[in-house]
Parts: structure tokens; C-alpha cells; sequence
């Protein structure tokens, strides 16, 4: 009797995935790690028992805004802790997610907006003028919830709005993990206008502990995330940091320096790019003078990475240096170079 072949020595086991909804990623780590710090957003901390608390105070706001199980929310603002508390928030509540690109024009915030059927708006301040103006033409836009700044008439102060709901595990409608969706990003693929990518609980769940378990991370790393959180590779940043238990740096907009410096003070063993700024990294004069020692890898994604700008950038920085693809309808990461 002939023996069956044994498995390449780089196959990983299947794996056993949770049932829970999306914002389990967060209440598992809330519980493991409640006084560790989860996000850094420029001067401002939030441990992961704040996370949860106040994405909990979130929850509770948008349904006494009257969101329910299946409305969409809107999320318009740049990398904060505003986006991840009303992300979690969000799903807590059983809305659906579907996050803007705030560089986005007038024209292109309506289209999404009205395609979408978004209830709720919440935004940054600085895009406060222009959701007010297409909010006139979006009658099911129900309600604006402004961040980082004041709010005028009409819309709601994200600060306040939440201080004014109690911290505890708010009432959260039945989660369908396999059907119900929780995010809904725009993709403009290659053809048209941009159309909504409908991801359930479980296409993020999943591809969130697939991510965890093949990068090995733990909550002994720390990772900086200048993605833009409305993007998927973003949000897979986000999701897979917040399941780790790892610590997340937000950074606005990406330069050389002022991500390099980020690595060096807050000792950062993650590093997730994209080849525009790993090519900017490698030919960077002052790349070699900050102490990346403590990276374990660099990823690069979102489009493909010319071998001599990896096999540069790995010797510039002394950090291994790799590849990963997906798609916005796969959640994303279907292809990832291994870690050896």
C-alpha cells in the first residue's frame, strides 16, 4: 500500500474560525487586553476597553438616531479614532458600513451616498460644508455627525453625541454572520462609476484571523496604519491589529520621514505599504539613519512590486520585504508571500 505524499513543509493547517460578528475582533481583545493601548491617533490614546466602551456609547447613539439592523452608515473621515470607534460601532448596532475617500468632490460624495442609501453621515469637520450642501438632495440622509470640530445647526458633535450614551454592552440585534452584510466600500474596478462591494461578517472575520494567523502577529507586535481606512487594505490593517491584540499607529497622510520616525519612537514590528511609498522609502537619503531594527517585515500590496524596488528597499531598511494580493470583493488578501 502505497503512503499518500506528504504535505509541503510550508502548508499551514486549516483553521477553526469564530462565529461571532465583526466586532467580536474587538470585544475578544477588549476582554484579553482592556488596559493595553489599541490605537495611537497623533497625541490622542485609546486602550481597548476605551475602544469598546465607546464604540459601545456609538452603538447606542445610532440606534437611538434610529438606525437599525441593515441601514447604511457613512463614514467620510481620514484615519482617526472616530472611524474605527463608529466602524465597531457600527456593526455593533447592525448597521451596514460604507466608507468615502474624503478627497472625494461634491458630485462623487452624492453618488455614493444616494447609491448606497446611506441614513447616517459622519464626517470630518472640514467636509461639513459640502455633506450639508448634498444633504438638500438625499432626503433618506437622515442625519450628520460631524468629528473634529464644531457642528452646525442641524448636525450632531461626534464628542458630545457619544458622552451622551452609557459605555455598557449596548442591545444588538441577531447577526447572521454568512448572510448579513457589514461593510459596503465603493470599487470603481475598471469600467463605470464605482459600485458597493457587499462583504459580510464573516468574508472580514474570516479573512481577518487568515491574515493574523499567516503574518503570526500577536499582541506583543505594534503596526503603523497610514492605509486609508476607507480603502479594504485599510480596514484589513485595522481588523487584523484590533484581533491581535496589537498596538495601531494612525498616520493621516504618508511622507518618508514622518513615517520612518513613527517606526523608530514607538518601536513598530509592522510595516504595511504600498510600492509608490516603498519606492520613496528606498530612494529616501535619510532612510538609513533611523533605527528600524525593530520591524519583522514589510508588506507591500494594492499593486505590483518590481523586484528591484523590493530587493532596494529590503537592503535600505535591513528589513525582509515582501509581497501581497487581493482584491476589494475577497476581503481582500487571497496571496501572500510566506515569512521564511
Amino acid at each position: 500500500m502505497t503512503r499518500p505524499p506528504k504535505p509541503p513543509v510550508d502548508l499551514r493547517p486549516p483553521l477553526d474560525y469564530p462565529e461571532y460578528p465583526f466586532h467580536g475582533l474587538l470585544r475578544g481583545s477588549a476582554a484579553r487586553y482592556p488596559d493595553k493601548t489599541a490605537l495611537v491617533d497623533g497625541e490622542r490614546e485609546l486602550t481597548f476597553g476605551d475602544l469598546e466602551e465607546r464604540s459601545n456609547a456609538c452603538a447606542r447613539g445610532l440606534a437611538r438616531l434610529g438606525v437599525r439592523k441593515g441601514d447604511r452608515v457613512a463614514l467620510l473621515v481620514p484615519n482617526s479614532v472616530e472611524f474605527e470607534i463608529s466602524f465597531f460601532g457600527g456593526s455593533k448596532a447592525g448597521a451596514i458600513l460604507t466608507p468615502l475617500n474624503p478627497s472625494y468632490k461634491e458630485e462623487e460624495i452624492r453618488y455614493q451616498l444616494e447609491d448606497s442609501g446611506a441614513k447616517v453621515l459622519i464626517v470630518h469637520s472640514s467636509l461639513a460644508a459640502t455633506a450639508e450642501k448634498v444633504r438638500e438632495s438625499l432626503p433618506g440622509l437622515a442625519e450628520i455627525i460631524i468629528t473634529e470640530g464644531e457642528a452646525p445647526p442641524g448636525c450632531l458633535e461626534f464628542g458630545d453625541w457619544l458622552a451622551a450614551e452609557p459605555p455598557g454592552p449596548p442591545e444588538e440585534p441577531p447577526i447572521d454572520q454568512a448572510r448579513d452584510l457589514v461593510a459596503l466600500p465603493y470599487s470603481s474596478g475598471t469600467t463605470g462609476r464605482p459600485k458597493g462591494v457587499m462583504l459580510t461578517h464573516r468574508n472580514l472575520v474570516r479573512n481577518y484571523h487568515q491574515f493574523v494567523h499567516n503574518h503570526r502577529l500577536g499582541a506583543e507586535d505594534a503596526g503603523l496604519n497610514f492605509l486609508p481606512l476607507y480603502h479594504i487594505y485599510g480596514t484589513m490593517i485595522m481588523g487584523g491589529l484590533i484581533l491581535a491584540g496589537a498596538k495601531q499607529v494612525l498616520m493621516r497622510r504618508f511622507d518618508v520621514e514622518g513615517a520612518l520616525e513613527l517606526v523608530q519612537r514607538h518601536r513598530l514590528t509592522l510595516f504595511h505599504t504600498v510600492p509608490p511609498a516603498l519606492l520613496a522609502i528606498a530612494h529616501h537619503p535619510k532612510t538609513e539613519s533611523y533605527d528600524l531594527s525593530s520591524l519583522r517585515y514589510i508588506m507591500s500590496g494594492a499593486a505590483p512590486l518590481p523586484p528591484e524596488v523590493r530587493r532596494l528597499a529590503q537592503q535600505k531598511t535591513g528589513c525582509l520585504t515582501f509581497m501581497g494580493y487581493g482584491l476589494t470583493e475577497t476581503s481582500p488578501v487571497t496571496h501572500m508571500n510566506p515569512l521564511e
